[in-house]
């Protein structure tokens, strides 16, 4: 019986516009409102593609050209946990005509119902506003050797474990809709399978 394996669902750029630039490149577009009552949201001024923003996800050479970047300023970077594991939280702004936009990335832990290692790509969400911690801005030397000091403790490919049928079927979901749906949609499918015992 042959295994079927689930891909990760990735961006999938339809075209140049949307594409990330290469790796080199530190340039991120600097947004502009002139002459639109729209407000911008916070991935807009960091120059978030339309499938970053939709998948709330960034690859990692994409997050390695947004942290460099001279107009994006890291605040804080913390080893936590959310409702999936623990995993590297980095605080980031950039000031845009005298308004200061937050998005908070994470990555380089543990995803538990994912059952994989987040290194390829970090997640992201709009950060709230705190004035004690935006007077805070840590060089980018500081940031960039925390990251990878964070990433040498993480098992090499080789050392991970596969992911489970479940881990795939919740990184399906959930690619699908959200982790919190796909929590649901599992809790939902455990439910109806033990009715059937």
């Amino acid at each position: 019986m042959s295994q079927r394996r689930y891909a990760r669902t990735e961006p999938n750029y339809q075209d140049e516009e949307q594409k990330p630039k290469s790796e080199g490149s530190k340039d991120l577009e600097s947004p502009s409102n002139r002459g639109s009552k729209r407000i911008l949201t916070p991935e807009e001024v960091f120059g978030l593609t339309h499938n970053e923003q939709i998948f709330d996800r960034v690859l990692n050479a994409r997050f390695h050209q947004i942290i460099p970047h001279n107009e994006i300023l890291v605040h804080e970077l913390e080893v936590s946990v959310n409702n999936w594991g623990e995993f590297l939280f980095v605080s980031t702004s950039r000031m845009l005509n005298k308004e200061r936009y937050r998005l908070t990335f994470w990555g380089l832990g543990f995803h538990e119902l994912r059952e994989r290692w987040i290194t390829e790509e970090w997640f992201w969400y709009r950060s709230n506003s705190s004035v004690s911690l935006d007077e805070v801005v840590l060089p980018e030397e500081e940031v960039l050797s925390q990251i990878d000091q964070r990433l040498a403790n993480i098992p090499t490919q080789s050392q991970m474990q596969p992911q489970s049928r479940r881990g795939e079927l919740f990184e399906m979901l959930a690619d699908l809709m959200d982790e919190d749906g796909a929590r649901a949609e599992l809790d939902d499918m455990d439910d109806l399978l033990s009715d059937l015992d």
